[in-house]
């Protein structure tokens, strides 16, 4: 499985970005890139991800692995301008859940 390499791109490895279901399914891949490399960049194609994509994939991530480990081993790259509010919004709240 090649993570660190270079940037997972969401919007071609994943179908169903707009769905938590979706979500899920790319939040588990991820989860298995952290067990195997230090650091990832996951690229989101600058597309406006939808809230229960954002929570299940980006927020659930968070409160699998905590803040600091989230801020220290996960970048991400084109981050569209709604993208980001909302990432920032999921991302507290399920750091706020785990802390």
């Amino acid at each position: 499985m090649i993570c660190f390499n270079e940037p997972i791109e969401i919007t071609k490895k994943f179908n169903g970005l707009s769905t938590r279901e979706g979500g899920a399914e790319a939040r588990k891949y991820l989860l298995n890139c952290l067990n195997t490399e230090n650091n990832i960049i996951i690229d989101l194609g600058n597309i406006n991800l939808s809230p229960s994509f954002a929570d299940e994939c980006i927020g659930r991530l968070v409160e699998a692995i905590g803040l600091d480990q989230f801020r220290a081993r996960v970048k991400l790259v084109n981050v569209s301008v709604s993208s980001r509010t909302l990432l920032k919004l999921v991302i507290y709240q399920r750091a706020k859940l785990t802390s």
